[in-house]
């Protein structure tokens, strides 16, 4: 890993330890990380395990209204297959 890419993680790190809220730490991921990785598009999934299905939980580039409502099966698309 260069020293720019650690660079860039440390300053995505600091910025999340100074958030007060899970929602407001994957916001802040998908905004930076998308911003480093010049992509349109990031999205957080995290795994609900009682129904095994990963719920969209924070994205840049999707309807924001999708977060919290659209969900895949964990056999399901890119997701499943990370």
């Amino acid at each position: 890993m260069s020293n720019m890419q650690l660079d860039t993680l440390r300053r995505i790190v600091q910025e999340i330890n100074t958030s007060v809220s899970l929602h407001e730490s994957l916001e802040i991921m998908v905004n930076q990380v998308s911003e480093a990785m010049h992509v349109d598009v990031c999205s957080i999934y995290l795994l609900d395990e009682r129904n095994l299905r990963f719920v969209l939980m924070a994205t840049k580039g999707l309807n924001p209204n999708s977060v919290g409502t659209v969900s895949l099966h964990t056999s399901e698309g890119l997701v499943g297959l990370v």
